[in-house]
């Protein structure tokens, strides 16, 4: 993203502005908001708790070591004697084989744990948007306000004169009353603007957790702008880390079908063991044996569980099909809006800038030929309304093609990039 004003803003920024102090930028306040944001920092977490459950699933490959221990004190009343058993020993099991249960169950967390980590993406690809959101929200509130402040002074000061003459005699009081009329329409304007502002300011702070100090006019570069709304799906569908949290999605769904195949095939493992032991009976007997053995259990019956397990998969497979289809008719649908938005305020700009420096020639004009007598003040007045409607207009379009732009990013999941914010590098490793 690059801080500057384009050729339409610089035309007329001087007609709509107020001087701008060294402020805030937009990336500055998403990346404060990034380091912060509550729902990011849970995402994370979820990600690595995904993350560590792939090696809790591969724990079930390597061998499982026990030490068991007792002693005691035991006395037999029907052959009057005592005696203090000690016994200690060793177990070694290995898994070597369980129906491919523990291969598919590793599978599935993997990609369940980079189906989290597309999550991460995508809550900080959203939360980047909404910043973009708030930020500009601000921005429009703060400029309405000064539209609004300037036209309602411009209006007082009209009132004023206008008043003037009808107390001489020169105007009539029917003026005098549609000035009235105006100028309290203005003053409600104001309330309303100020009002509008505070409510802007109140999300901003719920977003990014500070309050908007001094912002300044972000600038989309074009050259991040996908060129054509073909290509803007294109990349959508491919990068959009909603799309790719979904197809890994239906991924872990498939291995998690495979899973439940294993419950119908036997388990094979290999234990081995020691046993040392001393008084073990009344003989005051000791024990040291060792033992290795190849197990095999195979379950013939399980009350039908396993078989609904397996069709709870299948169709667990299927919902997280449905799923990835919705989501990418959401992406296209949203993607669309978006393009259809971003060309519509392309286009309006240019009108409503010719509307405000048309509108700003005429009310000098007026202004001149009310000195000679060819315009009343109410004239100067009435179009004096007309130039703050049209800057306000043009205000509208100007945001509305800017946000526009940040919602194309965040459909091509090129909102960070274009920000030149750069995540941690491990968010960039694939788990799989």
């Amino acid at each position: 993203m690059k801080l500057k004003l384009d050729s339409t803003a610089l035309l007329i920024a001087g007609l709509i502005t107020s001087p701008v102090i060294y402020a805030q930028s937009y990336e500055q306040a998403l990346l404060q908001t990034l380091e912060t944001n509550p729902n990011i920092k849970e995402s994370f977490h979820n990600f690595k708790v995904k993350s560590e459950e792939i090696n809790i699933r591969k724990g079930n490959y390597l061998p499982s070591v026990n030490i068991n221990a007792q002693t005691g004190f035991i006395k037999d009343r029907i052959q009057p004697d005592q005696y203090n058993p000690n016994q200690a020993s060793i177990t070694i099991d290995q898994l070597i084989w369980d129906g491919n249960l523990t291969l598919n169950d590793i599978d599935r967390v993997k990609e369940e744990a980079e189906a989290s980590r597309y999550g991460l993406y995508s809550t900080v690809n959203d939360t980047a948007l909404n910043v973009s959101k708030v930020y500009l929200d601000v921005l429009q509130s703060q400029e309405n306000v000064y539209l609004a402040n300037e036209n309602n002074k411009n209006l007082n000061s009209i009132y004023e004169n206008i008043k003037k003459r009808v107390n001489a005699g020169i105007d009539s009081s029917t003026d005098l009353t549609q000035a009235q009329s105006r100028l309290a329409r203005s003053d409600a304007s104001v309330l309303a603007a100020k009002s509008n502002l505070n409510d802007k300011q109140s999300q901003f702070i719920r977003v990014t957790g500070h309050r908007p100090i001094d912002l300044v006019m972000p600038e989309v570069d074009q050259e991040t702008i996908p060129s054509s709304l073909k290509m803007m799906l294109e990349t959508a569908k491919a990068n959009n880390p909603t799309i790719q949290l979904a197809l890994h999605d239906i991924e872990a769904s498939k291995y998690k079908y495979d899973l439940t195949k294993g419950h119908f095939l036997p388990k094979i493992t290999l234990q081995a063991g020691q046993t040392w032991g001393a008084e073990n009976s009344s003989s005051n007997s000791r024990t040291n044996e060792s033992q290795i053995a190849l197990k095999v259990s195979y379950n013939l019956f399980s009350g039908g569980s396993d078989m609904a397990s397996s069709r709870q998969a299948a169709y667990d497979l299927e919902k997280t099909k449905d799923i990835y289809e919705n989501s990418l008719r959401e992406l296209n649908n949203g993607a669309e809006l978006s393009w259809d938005a971003y060309v519509l305020y392309s286009r309006q700009k240019s009108f409503l800038q010719d509307h405000v420096l048309a509108s700003t020639k005429t009310l000098n004009s007026y202004k001149k030929q009310y000195l000679i007598g060819q315009r009343s003040l109410l004239d100067v007045l009435n179009t004096e309304n007309e130039v703050y409607e049209s800057k306000r207009d043009y205000v509208q379009a100007r945001y509305g093609e800017i946000e526009a732009k940040y919602r194309i990013l965040n459909s091509t999941s090129n909102l960070l990039k274009a920000s030149r914010i750069n995540v941690d590098p491990l968010w960039n490793q694939s788990v799989l």
